[in-house]
């Protein structure tokens, strides 16, 4: 394991105490380095947890978002869903080389909107699927 990381210096300050890295045993002038990559990120640990509450917060943000689109503009809301559910799996399956589940899906699609055609000319004809 190296952890070199911009230590090149053969001197190095760690607290109160100065280490010549060329005098250390291997196993000591890893732990220095260590300890040195420990010192320089120190803090991250606060980061870490800021991060974690602004994606929760954002969560919640944006499930009130969403429950307020639904409310105020259902029309908009049901098509980009609707979009939304036919695009995402078939593009993931694209992704990932799920062929298979393409072609079910392309057939699914076909067999959906030759019904949805049908059932909705005015009047329905005896002979639509049900």
């Amino acid at each position: 394991m190296n952890l070199d990381n911009g230590v090149a210096e053969k001197t190095v300050i760690l607290g109160n105490k100065t280490y010549e890295l060329d005098k250390l045993s291997p196993e000591e002038r890893f732990r220095v380095r260590h300890e040195v990559m420990h010192e320089k990120h120190k803090g991250h640990e606060s980061m870490h947890m800021e991060m974690v509450l602004v994606l929760l917060v954002s969560l919640v943000v944006c499930q009130f978002v969403i429950l307020f689109w639904k409310s105020y503009h259902i029309r908009s809301y049901q098509f980009f869903t609707m979009i939304a559910m036919w695009l995402i799996p078939f593009g993931l399956s694209i992704k990932f080389f799920y062929f298979r589940f393409i072609i079910i899906w392309i057939c699914f699609t076909i067999i959906t909107a030759y019904a949805t055609r049908r059932a909705s000319r005015q009047p329905i004809e005896p002979n639509t699927p049900r």
